[in-house]
């Protein structure tokens, strides 16, 4: 009985990730996981639905409407599968502090870009990741809601979209601040291969003529660090409201690229309001 109702809710969580993926057609094609951390790491199971904004693609100087997703369901003795934004992530390891399962992640491109000259450099495609996420997290004993959680997701593309591999550690730190409201902060850097800066920030020689940008070839490196305070208010027992609102700034090579450092924004910026139902 518990095994089928592990499935039926992995199954339900995979039909959401790829519910969000198609909303991505009908809104800025942006990550969606930066907008869908409110309820990152709270230890409750929820689903969390909501709207914020962010860049258009990574590095965009605009920014457009987003749907903010998450959801967590624990599978017993400290086993869950969460989705944030596009990322489908499961934790296997019961009973423990430690954090280890797989994860897979949609990607969003760069396609019809409003600005003409960034349009005129090559398309990035959509990519599919698959890799392991790994965890380490810690709670107060006599209050639940005073958390900490250190994780690290290691990511490769399997679908030929960016070819590269992306590794993101985070810390986050909750805490009551009242009866009814939380408040945490989230903190992250991220690197990436070669292979995922030449095809996200890179410029060919071919873009170069087209676009009238400089020609540029980025190697791997960190690609940005993020900060991003955040906030719930529990409404009931069962209804909360989230809040985030971040900062991710490009750096090293990512920050030097002429499609950013011209015609984007090494600053990204985004924030959401989710409402979530807990059980």
């Amino acid at each position: 009985m518990g095994e089928r109702m592990s499935s039926t809710w992995i199954g339900m969580l995979a039909g959401a990730l790829l519910g969000a993926v198609a909303a991505l057609g009908v809104t800025a094609r942006a990550d969606l996981g930066d907008v869908s951390t409110a309820f990152l790491a709270s230890g409750d199971d929820l689903v969390a639905l909501g709207a914020g904004f962010a860049p258009d693609y990574e590095g965009a100087g605009d920014s457009g409407i987003v749907p903010a997703v998450y959801a967590h369901v624990g599978l017993g003795e400290g086993r869950f599968v969460e989705l944030i934004g596009t990322a489908l992530r499961a934790n296997f390891i019961g009973a423990s502090r430690w954090q280890v399962g797989p994860v897979v992640n949609y990607r969003p491109g760069r396609q019809d870009a409003d600005d003409a000259t960034v349009r005129a450099v090559h398309e990035v495609d959509d990519a599919w990741e698959a890799g392991l996420a790994l965890g380490w997290q810690i709670h107060d004993p006599e209050n639940a809601r005073n958390r900490l959680r250190v994780g690290l997701d290691l990511l490769q593309d399997v679908s030929d979209g960016h070819g590269g591999f992306v590794a993101d550690l985070s810390v986050i730190y909750r805490q009551e601040v009242a009866g009814r409201l939380d408040l945490g902060v989230l903190a992250g850097v991220s690197f990436a291969s070669g292979d995922y800066m030449a095809e996200t920030f890179g410029v060919t020689a071919a873009d170069a003529t087209a676009s009238g940008l400089s020609a540029f070839q980025p190697d791997g490196g960190f690609r940005d660090i993020r900060i991003a305070p955040l906030a719930v208010l529990h409404l009931s027992e069962n209804w909360r409201l989230g809040a985030v609102a971040g900062w991710r700034r490009l750096i090293g090579d990512a920050a030097d690229s002429p499609v950013v450092k011209d015609r984007g924004d090494e600053n990204q910026f985004y924030a959401s309001m989710t409402m979530a139902y807990a059980w």
